[in-house]
């Protein structure tokens, strides 16, 4: 997995959307209401045959993690409608 950090406005801006879609957040693990959201974006290869290829599709995605157990969900960018801050 490939990591890309995140400026401070683009920290603000998926959090803000973070939180207007996740309304009533719970840890499926452990039950825990609080969450915070990474400073960070992961890729997500996408694998059709199982196997990687350079240069191939990915998925990014920027992590979820439960405040008590570390219990990690990846939330998709282009589901959450944020994939223009990551256009050049």
């Amino acid at each position: 997995m490939a990591e890309i950090k995140l400026t401070a406005e683009q920290s603000r801006i998926i959090l803000e959307k973070v939180q207007e879609k996740i309304i009533n957040y719970s840890c499926s693990l452990c039950g825990n209401k609080n969450a915070s959201v990474e400073s960070y974006i992961v890729n997500l290869p996408i694998a059709n045959d199982f196997s990687v290829r350079l240069g191939g599709q990915i998925s990014p995605m920027v992590p979820l993690v439960c405040t008590n157990c570390g219990h990690t969900s990846f939330l998709n960018i282009m589901t959450l409608g944020l994939g223009q801050l990551f256009k050049k």
